[in-house]
C-alpha cells in the first residue's frame, strides 16, 4: 500500500491479490471450477484514534477495480473465463509505527461488488457468484511517501 502524507485525510491506493481457490459441484465431484482474483484499490481514509506514539486506528472508503479468472476441469466441455471486478470497499485498520516512513496495518474490509457475475460450469449450472457483502481481513506493510 502507498500512501500520501498524514493529515486530515489520506489517500491511498494499493492492490489486491485473492489466490486460485477451487470449488466443487454438489452432485458432480468430478465437476472443479478454480477462481482467482486481482484488483488495484484506491480510496480516502480518516485516521480515527491516535492510540498512541505508535499506534493508530482509522477508517477508509473507496473502491477496488480488476478481474476474476475461472476454469473449469472435470467436464465434457473445460472451459476458462475472465470477468470485470468492481466493488465499493468499506475498512477499519489499525497501524503499529515500524519507522517514520513505514507501518504495519491490520485491516477489516466490508466489500460489496457492484457487478457479480456468475461463473457456471455448461449444462451444471453455477458453481460461484460473489456475495451481495464480502468480509476480509488483511495484514500488511504501508510505506508513507513524503
Amino acid at each position: 500500500m502507498v500512501a500520501l502524507p498524514r493529515g486530515v485525510i489520506e489517500l491511498r491506493a494499493s492492490g489486491v491479490f485473492l489466490p486460485t481457490q477451487t470449488a466443487q459441484h454438489a452432485t458432480h465431484a468430478a465437476a472443479t471450477m478454480s477462481l482467482a482474483l486481482a484488483a488495484g484499490r484506491v480510496g480516502a481514509c480518516v485516521p480515527a484514534l491516535q492510540a498512541s506514539e505508535v499506534v493508530a486506528i482509522g477508517a477508509c472508503g473507496g473502491a477496488e477495480l480488476g478481474a476474476t479468472w475461472a476454469s473449469s476441469r472435470g467436464v465434457t466441455d473445460p472451459g476458462s473465463t475472465t470477468a470485470l471486478w468492481a466493488a465499493a470497499v468499506l475498512s477499519g485498520s489499525v497501524r503499529a509505527a515500524l519507522t517514520a516512513f513505514a507501518d504495519v496495518v491490520l485491516s477489516l474490509d466490508a466489500v460489496a461488488p457492484v457487478y457479480r457475475p456468475e461463473f457456471a460450469i455448461g449444462g451444471l449450472g453455477t458453481l460461484h457468484r460473489a456475495s451481495v457483502v464480502t468480509g476480509r481481513a488483511g495484514l500488511g506493510f504501508e510505506l508513507e511517501l513524503r
